[in-house]
């Protein structure tokens, strides 16, 4: 009778086991659709629970910037046409190149529009193994900081913020693309920009999850002007969690005029120097701060004002300015995917080798 009483027993904590067990099951869900060998499909539950992502620990800022490596700036997550035309084909084939992050930069001031698509290219970097990172536009703000768009901006990230709170540590908010040098809060003294980077830091972390330690990355005024990030003062909610990004100078590319700071024509040591004193800037306020930086959007060639560099000149320029980076150990990202590659037939353009001898200068 014992033995039909130990078998039962045995029985019952076997079943209780599996019971147990469900929620381990339930939580490689969301873990399934980045890393697993089927298809992403087209429409997924962006709404997380804590059951729905495996437990990991959260990525210190200085851990991050290793793992960054070269990263591109998005723009099918900004241009509505280009949004159509995604699909995870387009953010395989930056992956499969070695790109190890992407700014996904959204332009939509309405948050609930902006789940519809950037749920899945969120999903997609990540199973791709790239770290995602969600950037604000913010152009309603940046043109017009009156305190109800202030509110209206905070807002925006407290609600992306709360839509994304359980997504892992591998995604990272950057709360503004860029403040024009044009834009109020451009002006000197920077207190408007300081408090609203103060007031949306405090409710980002308020929205609790992994959020509490998630990176969020801030910029200074003036184009995200290196030599102006002395100026900012460090969220009090940063939690050392906070990376800062600069791109002022290059973000639209070189210049051949040489009575621009930009000019770069023949690698001389005076234009890398234009290069080197931008780079050192952020480096200095890194070591001051103890905040680590990255260099957020570079191009290779004046592409928006005449493309007049040749693919070797190209080439020419990217050594030399990925070259500075890599002695101060900062990972960039190029601007921007529509120049490299055609989301619409998913092909490279005429830049793919641009693309391959970028990645060819990764920092060891």
């Amino acid at each position: 009778m014992k033995i039909v009483n130990i078998i039962f027993l045995v029985i019952f904590l076997s079943i209780t086991s599996i019971g147990c067990d469900k929620s381990v099951i339930e939580s490689s869900d969301f873990n399934s659709d980045i890393i697993g060998d089927e298809k992403v499909s087209d429409k997924t539950d962006s709404n997380l629970s804590d059951s729905d992502i495996f437990e990991v620990l959260p990525i210190t800022p200085r851990q991050m910037v290793k793992k960054m490596g070269v990263g591109v700036d998005a723009t099918w997550s900004e241009v509505p046409k280009k949004i159509a035309d995604y699909t995870q084909k387009a953010t395989k084939a930056f992956a499969d190149k070695g790109f190890r992050h992407i700014r996904l930069r959204v332009a939509e001031d309405n948050v609930s529009k902006v789940w519809d698509y950037l749920d899945n290219q969120i999903k997609d970097a990540l199973k791709y193994d790239m770290i995602a990172i969600i950037a604000n536009q913010s152009h309603t703000f940046e043109d017009n900081p009156t305190p109800q768009n202030q509110a209206a901006w905070v807002k925006w990230w407290k609600d992306m913020a709360m839509h994304y709170r359980d997504y892992p540590y591998e995604l990272m908010f950057d709360l503004i693309v860029e403040i024009a040098a044009s834009s109020p809060l451009s002006n000197e003294p920077i207190d408007r920009l300081n408090e609203a980077y103060e007031e949306v830091v405090s409710a980002i972390r308020a929205t609790g999850g992994n959020n509490k330690k998630r990176i969020i990355i801030f910029s200074a005024h003036k184009r995200s002007d290196p030599k102006k990030m002395d100026m900012l003062k460090i969220p009090s909610k940063g939690g050392g969690y906070l990376i800062g990004e600069f791109h002022e100078g290059y973000a639209s590319g070189p210049k051949k005029d040489p009575s621009k700071s930009q000019y770069y024509e023949f690698g001389t040591q005076k234009e890398i120097d234009n290069i080197t004193q931008r780079v050192k800037a952020a480096a200095e306020w890194s070591e001051r701060t103890g905040i680590p930086v990255w260099e957020g959007a570079w191009m290779p060639g004046n592409y928006n004002k005449g493309d007049t560099y040749s693919i070797e000149e190209q080439k020419r320029f990217a050594k030399d300015f990925v070259g500075v980076l890599n002695s101060y150990h900062i990972p960039h990202a190029i601007n921007a995917t529509k120049k490299f590659y055609d989301v619409q037939t998913n092909e490279w353009t005429r830049l793919e080798p641009v693309v391959d001898y970028i990645l060819s200068l990764k920092n060891q």
